[in-house]
């Protein structure tokens, strides 16, 4: 007596262990993850640079300058700190006796004197905020990652011909 098959009875191929498919499916998952990590990796600082400034640190401005590129704007207070760094990676004596005065004028007229033309310098990043502003005197700070204590504290004066930086000192 021979035995038929029918189609729907044909021989099935034995099932994994539960065990087996949910390591694969966790292998799975770390593989995809590691392959995004690598990825997203050279981009990360920009990628929270972007969230924490839409988030948290809305009231900071991202200073952004190519060391080539003139930035010369003396309207209102952050703008004049972007100038001033424009002026000292360029080594432009001229536009830093327009941007700065007082002590400080005579500070940064020997050391442009001193220096030499900066070359292959990189794209200058940093954030800065207004913390206080009157009608005539305004105080930027400056920090080159948000997450950092240190940084810059500018004084500005707003003179007749627009703001001008009169003093630079370290946040405590």
């Amino acid at each position: 007596m021979a035995v038929m098959l029918h189609e729907d009875e044909s021989p099935r191929r034995p099932e994994l262990p539960k065990y087996v498919r949910i390591a694969g499916t966790i292998w799975l998952a770390l593989l995809i993850a590691v392959v995004m990590g690598a990825l997203l990796t050279p981009h990360m600082g920009r990628i929270i640079d972007f969230v924490m400034l839409r988030t948290s640190h809305r009231q900071w401005t991202a200073i952004r300058l190519q060391p080539d590129a003139v930035y010369f704007d003396h309207s209102m207070p952050i703008r004049t700190v972007q100038s001033y760094y424009s002026a000292l990676y360029r080594v432009s004596a001229s536009d830093m006796e327009a941007l700065t005065d007082g002590a400080l004028r005579e500070q940064m007229r020997h050391r442009m004197q001193d220096r030499e033309a900066a070359k292959n310098v990189a794209v200058y990043r940093s954030f800065a905020r207004v913390t206080e502003e009157a009608d005539s005197r305004a105080v930027v700070e400056e920090k080159f990652h948000l997450f950092w204590s240190q940084g810059l504290r500018f004084v500005l004066h707003d003179v007749a011909e627009g703001w001008r930086v009169v003093e630079v000192t370290s946040l405590p």
